[in-house]
């Protein structure tokens, strides 16, 4: 493709990043800010000098700014009666989550037709910031005409939520000796937690617990917060950091419960003994007779 089939049209300069342990939890924010330096200027023969010292002209995009936030999650295991901790339960978290981004910062304006650069005259140039013109460099602070000075390129501030899919993820953890467990750098979505086994001696829970991490703008600030339908018993820490649970396990045998095939089996034995009670009862008269 020809060099000039490129003029006028936009570049995207796409990263990534991976929260690591380091992170901060929370409402505060994971932040990074990015900007991107080029050279567009055909007729200069660059030297490729890095630093302040190049005389190379360059030219420099608006610096842009993500922020991402994360939290932990907490389990804690403890016995019904006495509210020991209770090592050994095994738990299987479930989640669609979803990772959410905020990118904020400034950029050029370009026109209808996609064409940049708006200056503060509401004219538009297509001299890009770090080309030569007439001697001078053209940076993001001014256009220069004939060898003039005019008014700097127009600037435009944005703020994006950017949202990846969700994706299936599944994962089988252990109550530790303090019977918790910790998960850290969570993303809003929603999580399930069911318990697979209990420890020794304790029934299994057959509930299945609902955490939905709730994420949104409250004023100027975006914040985490339980999302409606979250089962009861998750506490959130107010900085949105940490969503907490206790669960209890109780001793001993599981009772059928009311209504049950338990109780249903006592109902048909007892109903063969009154039968058959009447039908001794019968065979008994008949042979006095």
């Amino acid at each position: 493709m020809e060099a000039n089939n490129y003029i006028g049209k936009t570049l995207t300069v796409t990263y990534t990043a991976v929260v690591n342990d380091d992170a901060v939890y929370g409402n505060t924010g994971n932040k990074n800010e990015v900007e991107f330096k080029y050279s567009n200027d055909p007729t200069k023969e660059y030297k490729g000098e890095p630093g302040s010292d190049s005389t190379d002209p360059v030219g420099t995009t608006p610096k842009s700014t993500t922020e991402t936030d994360v939290t932990a999650l907490k389990i804690k295991k403890v016995d019904g009666s006495n509210q020991a901790a209770l090592a050994g339960a095994e738990f299987e978290i479930a989640s669609t989550s979803y990772n959410m981004t905020i990118t904020k910062g400034e950029r050029f304006i370009a026109d209808a037709e996609g064409a940049y650069y708006k200056l503060l005259d509401g004219s538009y140039t297509t001299t890009v910031p770090g080309s030569e013109v007439n001697g001078v460099v053209v940076n993001d602070t001014q256009y220069v005409k004939n060898g003039d000075a005019y008014d700097r390129y127009e600037l435009e501030t944005f703020e994006e939520v950017q949202s990846a899919p969700a994706t299936d993820k599944k994962i089988t953890v252990t109550t530790d000796a303090a019977g918790e467990i910790s998960i850290k750098g969570l993303k809003p979505g929603t999580y399930t937690v069911t318990e697979t086994k209990a420890p020794d001696g304790y029934n299994k829970i057959n509930d299945t617990y609902t955490l939905i991490i709730g994420w949104g703008k409250e004023g100027e600030v975006y914040k985490f917060s339980k999302g409606t339908g979250s089962s009861e018993g998750w506490t959130m820490a107010e900085d949105g950091s940490l969503f907490e649970i206790t669960i209890a396990n109780n001793k001993g045998t599981t009772l059928p419960s009311t209504g049950g095939i338990g109780t249903t089996i006592f109902y048909v034995l007892g109903g063969l003994l009154v039968v058959g009670a009447a039908i001794v009862l019968v065979a008994r008269r008949k042979a006095h007779d």
